[in-house]
């Protein structure tokens, strides 16, 4: 099978990190959406030699042409000088089966595996990079709902990309001010609330 590396995505994040990560990886909540990205939320139906069958239910960036069907997605990490490499073959990428939201590159239509559409997962330690009740996120005290991955599909593809994110602080700030307060079951809740902040935060607003 033919694998293409993905782009390198590093930077643009803050937040949580789920475990230890590399230094050319991101951490886990992001600020932004890299541009050229496809996000998605789909739900795993089982393993193919090697890579992951899913079934894609929403999607975004890159592949916002992507009809409701079968993807195939395909792991990547990261080798010692922060080249990507294919996933350890002896390590199960382990999927839950359940909706789940990813990021990763969309493989032109001439490199898709077996005619399905074929999606590089970036960072694949850190994906899915959101799921139902996930159970990375810290809640002490009283229990609150989560995002479910559709809802969390709205907040990200409401982000800035990267470049929008060096460009004019103060249009970004009133845009994602006017989002909130649109939106305010979905941005007063978590990690709505964390990322909108981190975002504030960056971009030197009030949180």
């Amino acid at each position: 099978m033919m694998r293409l590396p993905p782009a390198l995505v590093i930077g643009g994040m803050l937040g949580f990190a789920a475990e230890p990560a590399l230094a050319c990886d991101p951490v886990w909540l992001p600020i932004a959406r890299p541009q050229g990205i496809a996000f998605f939320v789909a739900t795993a139906t089982g393993a193919v030699p090697g890579d992951q069958r899913a079934e894609l239910q929403l999607a975004g960036g890159s592949a916002a042409s992507l009809r409701r069907g079968p993807v195939i997605l395909v792991p990547w990490e990261y080798g010692p000088d922060c080249r990507p490499i294919p996933w350890n073959a002896g390590r199960t990428w382990r999927l839950p089966t359940t909706e789940a939201f990813y990021t990763g590159q969309l493989r032109p239509r001439d490199q898709w595996v077996g005619g399905v559409p074929t999606i590089d997962v970036h960072m694949a330690w850190r994906e899915p990079l959101w799921q139902r009740e996930d159970a990375r996120w810290s809640r002490p005290g009283a229990r609150e709902a989560l995002l479910t991955p559709a809802e969390f599909f709205t907040v990200y593809e409401n982000l800035p990309t990267e470049d929008a994110l060096a460009g004019d602080r103060g249009a970004i700030l009133a845009q994602l001010s006017a989002w909130a307060a649109k939106h305010p079951s979905l941005a007063q809740r978590e990690p709505a609330r964390t990322i909108l902040a981190n975002v504030r935060r960056a971009l030197g607003g009030v949180e």
